[in-house]
């Protein structure tokens, strides 16, 4: 059984013909849903999609159940936001987003951001990250065509005091074990800071034994080097024994060769 309007000769279940643009309108002034439902059988439990304007809120909203309001798993606000709800979004193509919304799962096997601001699991570069280059080297790669490349570790507090950190480097590993931090570059603060004001230290970590790593050496705001002390109080405080096997001179008066 055909139905044809504005055609003699329908070809499907439901044709429109007209010599403009043609409409087809739910209109539902009694508080219910204006909507479109799909269903697969007529078994007592069969497959439902459903469609339409939800009369609460006024969204446009598509559900995997007899009614708008259950199950809802994309919804259509009327500046053109789409929400995921639920579920997981996979496409093989190219997705192209300004805005949106997921509560469940965006797989995506490649992220391509301006041919080179960002590239993820790129062909022929999987499981490597580019910043500011297509062709990754290493499992994070930066690169700058027109100047040096950088990373930036930043900390805005209303209140940074002397040891906090302000940026850490780590480095974790372990065999078959769980991983533990064995290396740690540490950029602290060294003294308390204020508007005018904001020392810092670098502090080096190295693991001896064990799986805990502890500081070896400290570069504070004066420029002191400290080596088995964490308080460096002149250029070069070595608290420990000094090997050399070169040449050492000491206020240009003494020179010696091979001392310990």
């Amino acid at each position: 059984t055909t139905t044809g309007v504005g055609t003699f000769g329908p070809d499907f279940r439901m044709n429109t013909n007209g010599p403009t643009t043609e409409w087809i309108i739910f209109n539902d002034d009694a508080g219910n849903d204006p909507q479109i439902g799909f269903i697969t059988d007529a078994t007592s439990t069969p497959t439902r999609f459903t469609m339409g304007v939800d009369d609460s809120d006024g969204l446009f909203k598509m559900s995997n159940s007899a009614t708008l309001e259950t199950s809802t798993v994309l919804v259509l606000d009327n500046s053109g936001h789409w929400d995921f709800q639920a579920g997981n979004l996979t496409t093989t193509g190219d997705l192209e987003a300004d805005d949106a919304t997921f509560t469940g799962t965006l797989i995506v096997p490649t992220i391509i951001a301006d041919t080179t601001t960002l590239v993820v699991n790129a062909p022929s570069y999987e499981n490597k990250v580019g910043i500011g280059t297509a062709t990754p080297l290493k499992q994070f790669h930066i690169s700058n065509a027109s100047g040096e490349a950088g990373m930036m570790f930043s900390r805005k507090d209303t209140s940074v005091d002397d040891g906090n950190n302000i940026g850490i480097i780590r480095f974790s590993g372990a065999e078959d074990e769980t991983e533990n931090d064995v290396g740690v570059l540490i950029l602290e603060a060294d003294g308390d800071w204020d508007a005018s004001n904001s020392p810092t230290r670098f502090v080096f970590q190295t693991t001896t034994s064990g799986k805990t790593s502890d500081v070896k050496m400290v570069l504070d705001k004066d420029g002191n080097v400290g080596i088995g002390t964490t308080d460096p109080q002149v250029e070069l405080d070595l608290v420990g024994d000094l090997t050399a096997t070169g040449t050492a001179t000491v206020g240009g008066l003494t020179t010696r060769t091979a001392m310990e």
